[in-house]
């Protein structure tokens, strides 16, 4: 593993810990999909995230925990802001797939 991926792991773990009892609401327009993550026990998404192939985790701890736009993204990882674009498309799907039987 990079030194990039266990920096990412560890600030996910830290934020995990610093949020342990906090509900963290996001500002989401779509009201099923608010829905569907309020539904989703706090531990399970960064578990789901964590479990993710390191392709796909890579961008999204680059994206949604760091904060890192596409373009960063791209630039840290060597790879085409389309190529980002692609993987976090092809993550979300895993999670989709994984959360169905909970939004049920």
């Amino acid at each position: 593993m990079s030194v990039t991926f266990m920096l990412l792991v560890s600030s996910l773990d830290q934020a995990v810990q610093q949020r342990d009892s906090d509900l963290c609401e996001l500002a989401i327009e779509d009201e099923d999909a608010q829905k569907a993550l309020l539904a989703v026990e706090q531990s399970d998404l960064p578990l789901l995230i964590l479990s993710l192939p390191d392709k796909l985790k890579s961008v999204v701890l680059l994206v949604f925990w760091e904060g890192k736009t596409e373009r960063d993204t791209a630039r840290i990882l060597g790879i085409s802001d389309r190529t980002v674009r692609n993987r976090l498309r092809d993550a979300f799907e895993v999670l989709r797939n994984a959360l169905e039987p909970e939004r049920a």
